[in-house]
Protein backbone atom coordinates (compact mmCIF):
# COMPACT_ATOMS: atom_id res chain seq x y z
CA UNK A 1 0.00 0.00 0.00
CA UNK A 2 2.98 2.42 0.90
CA UNK A 3 4.25 2.11 -2.76
CA UNK A 4 1.14 2.74 -4.62
CA UNK A 5 0.70 5.75 -2.41
CA UNK A 6 4.68 7.24 -3.15
CA UNK A 7 4.12 6.24 -7.18
CA UNK A 8 0.78 8.15 -7.40
CA UNK A 9 2.70 11.55 -6.17
CA UNK A 10 5.96 10.51 -8.42
CA UNK A 11 4.13 10.08 -11.39
CA UNK A 12 2.28 13.45 -11.00
CA UNK A 13 5.30 14.80 -10.81
CA UNK A 14 6.89 13.07 -13.77
CA UNK A 15 3.37 14.23 -15.89
CA UNK A 16 4.63 17.74 -14.95
CA UNK A 17 7.59 17.93 -16.18
CA UNK A 18 8.69 19.76 -19.80
CA UNK A 19 4.85 20.55 -20.33
CA UNK A 20 5.01 23.97 -20.75
CA UNK A 21 6.92 23.45 -24.43
CA UNK A 22 4.23 21.50 -26.66
CA UNK A 23 7.05 22.35 -29.59
CA UNK A 24 9.97 21.22 -27.10
CA UNK A 25 7.96 17.52 -26.57
CA UNK A 26 7.31 17.00 -29.86
CA UNK A 27 10.80 17.02 -30.30
CA UNK A 28 12.06 15.56 -27.85
CA UNK A 29 9.13 12.49 -28.80
CA UNK A 30 11.00 12.64 -32.03
CA UNK A 31 14.69 12.62 -30.97
CA UNK A 32 13.11 9.32 -28.86
CA UNK A 33 12.05 7.29 -32.02
CA UNK A 34 14.69 7.87 -34.18
CA UNK A 35 17.55 7.15 -32.05
CA UNK A 36 15.42 4.29 -30.18
CA UNK A 37 17.22 1.35 -28.69
CA UNK A 38 20.37 4.18 -28.60
CA UNK A 39 21.21 5.72 -24.88
CA UNK A 40 21.14 9.20 -25.29
CA UNK A 41 20.48 12.21 -23.15
CA UNK A 42 18.50 15.31 -24.14
CA UNK A 43 17.88 18.40 -21.67
CA UNK A 44 14.34 19.29 -22.65
CA UNK A 45 14.48 22.52 -20.59
CA UNK A 46 18.00 23.24 -22.49
CA UNK A 47 15.79 22.67 -25.73
CA UNK A 48 12.81 24.61 -24.72
CA UNK A 49 15.03 27.65 -23.58
CA UNK A 50 16.20 28.19 -27.09
CA UNK A 51 12.84 28.17 -29.20
CA UNK A 52 13.52 31.05 -31.69
CA UNK A 53 10.55 31.71 -33.83
CA UNK A 54 11.70 31.90 -37.98
CA UNK A 55 10.26 34.40 -40.12
CA UNK A 56 8.17 31.76 -42.04
CA UNK A 57 6.57 31.43 -38.29
CA UNK A 58 8.53 27.92 -37.58
CA UNK A 59 9.53 27.36 -34.55
CA UNK A 60 13.69 26.21 -34.80
CA UNK A 61 14.56 24.75 -30.82
CA UNK A 62 18.76 23.52 -30.84
CA UNK A 63 20.14 21.65 -27.75
CA UNK A 64 23.34 19.32 -26.60
CA UNK A 65 22.38 15.22 -27.23
CA UNK A 66 25.15 12.84 -25.48
CA UNK A 67 24.75 9.71 -26.91
CA UNK A 68 26.46 6.91 -24.94
CA UNK A 69 26.77 9.57 -21.81
CA UNK A 70 29.24 8.48 -19.05
CA UNK A 71 31.29 6.56 -21.49
CA UNK A 72 34.56 6.26 -23.00
CA UNK A 73 32.00 6.38 -26.39
CA UNK A 74 30.43 9.40 -25.53
CA UNK A 75 29.83 11.24 -28.59
CA UNK A 76 28.54 15.70 -28.16
CA UNK A 77 26.18 16.52 -30.80
CA UNK A 78 23.96 19.69 -31.60
CA UNK A 79 20.50 18.55 -32.15
CA UNK A 80 18.11 21.19 -34.39
CA UNK A 81 14.61 20.24 -34.62
CA UNK A 82 12.11 22.77 -36.41
CA UNK A 83 8.27 22.83 -35.66
CA UNK A 84 5.14 23.87 -37.51
CA UNK A 85 3.18 25.60 -34.49
CA UNK A 86 -0.76 24.58 -34.72
CA UNK A 87 -3.08 26.21 -36.95
CA UNK A 88 -6.66 25.94 -37.38
CA UNK A 89 -6.38 23.22 -40.53
CA UNK A 90 -3.57 21.43 -38.65
CA UNK A 91 -1.43 20.66 -35.26
CA UNK A 92 1.96 20.94 -34.60
CA UNK A 93 4.44 18.62 -36.04
CA UNK A 94 8.14 18.33 -36.60
CA UNK A 95 9.16 19.62 -40.12
CA UNK A 96 12.76 18.10 -39.89
CA UNK A 97 15.39 17.47 -37.64
CA UNK A 98 19.17 17.67 -37.83
CA UNK A 99 22.06 15.76 -35.37
CA UNK A 100 25.30 17.21 -35.79
CA UNK A 101 28.56 15.81 -35.14
CA UNK A 102 30.68 18.16 -32.69
CA UNK A 103 34.39 18.04 -32.54
CA UNK A 104 36.54 15.73 -34.12
CA UNK A 105 34.72 12.28 -32.87
CA UNK A 106 38.05 11.07 -31.37
CA UNK A 107 38.38 10.44 -27.70
CA UNK A 108 41.79 11.52 -26.72
CA UNK A 109 43.21 11.45 -22.88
Amino acid sequence: MRVRLLLIPAMALLASCGGDDPGAALCVAEAAQRLDGQVYRLDEKALASSRKEEADGNLMYSSELLLKPGTGAEQKQRYDCKVAPATADSPARVLGVQFNVEGTGIYTK
